[in-house]
């Protein structure tokens, strides 16, 4: 199984803009999980349904949708739809979102970020399952997650649906290990995810005496070519996060110093690893650093390219990437997920 993948790295102003990404990145890497974060233009697994319908289907990953934009049961009925369209397994990844957009979207801000998170995870958990319990067999709390499931889904056999859970922090690293199927990170330094974030992962899940979910590593990732602004494509890759205090407080828990001045906040980003940018040796250096850690697959998220270049130009990056990565391994990233 292939051990790297990609996102689509920049929402298209038509979904026709996906195709000849998609299908570049399909020839880099067939069969591998293809990733998109959370999208206000393209409704992320719409992208995908269209995909699936232009032929283009391949296992899907969210990474990750805004819990507050919809009930549980609804994203239950979204993953197990996409994966009987796609005919694939689906990660349908989630995340609080920052409290700003809790508040707007819900007239007030999570109280408890973690539990609120764990009690969605077990609706939708329930919802996929058509029970009235969690994976154990415990009856759902009434743990403020929101009003009940409303009914089970239509007992249709599907692909598997998996429910992964955004990861910047200790605490929902071991909500993740306790209740999910991957832990899906960001911005995080490969240090910390090595030696704290996947070790609260795998803790949580054998003290709850089940397998530990999938460590995936998303990584924002740009080759830096002559005529290629490093510190452009970074801001193009990352700077919108670092305007959220929730990135800006993980970051600092992390040990990274941001600082006060921006372009030496993208410096820091570069140096201490959460920004793969440089040569493409350099990038899979990274990738490779991210393995040997403890990640089970990192997603290259190669907006920063796509953004300040074009989609050709990140379909490039993926490719010297993946021939660096490939030639490492000796026996390359070419086998696919499509048995999933």
């Amino acid at each position: 199984m292939s051990r790297l993948s990609t996102t689509i790295p920049r929402v298209p102003v038509h979904p026709d803009e996906l195709v000849e990404f998609v299908r570049g990145a399909g020839d880099v890497l067939p069969g591998t999980r293809l990733w998109q974060g959370q999208s206000y233009a393209f409704e992320t697994t719409a992208a995908f349904a269209y995909l699936a319908g232009r032929g283009l289907a391949r296992p899907f990953g969210t990474c990750v949708t805004v819990a507050p934009l919809q009930h549980p049961v609804r994203a239950a009925l979204d993953a197990r739809s996409l994966s009987l369209l796609a005919g694939r397994s689906v990660i349908y990844g989630i995340g609080p979102g920052p409290a700003g957009l809790q508040e707007e979207l819900l007239d007030e801000r999570y109280a408890r970020p973690v539990e609120q998170l764990g009690g969605y995870v077990r609706r939708m958990r329930a919802a996929l399952l058509q029970l009235d319990h969690d994976g154990d067999g415990l009856p759902l709390p009434d743990d403020g997650a929101g009003p009940g499931l409303g009914g089970p889904l239509a007992p249709v056999p599907a692909p598997p649906s998996l429910i992964g859970l955004g990861v910047l922090r200790p605490a929902m690293a071991r909500l993740a290990g306790r209740a999910a199927d991957a832990a899906i990170t960001w911005l995080s330094p490969p240090e910390h995810l090595q030696h704290t974030l996947w070790p609260q992962v795998v803790d949580a899940a054998a003290e709850a005496g089940r397998p530990a979910p999938r460590r995936i590593a998303m990584v924002a990732a740009s080759v830096v070519e002559p005529g290629r602004d490093a510190l452009a494509m970074t801001h193009h890759a990352v700077g919108g996060h670092l305007q959220h205090e929730h990135y800006r407080a993980a970051l600092a828990a992390a040990g990274v110093d941001l600082g006060t001045d921006y372009a030496d906040q993208l410096r820091a980003m570069i140096r201490s690893g959460v920004a793969l940018v440089g040569s493409a040796r350099h990038v899979s250096d990274g990738v490779t650093r991210l393995l040997e850690g403890g990640a089970d697959e990192v997603v290259l998220h190669l907006s920063g390219t796509a953004t300040a270049h074009g989609l050709e130009a990140a379909l490039d990056d993926l490719r010297a990437i993946e021939q660096v990565v490939a030639t490492r391994a000796g026996t390359g990233t070419r086998t696919g997920e499509e048995s999933e």
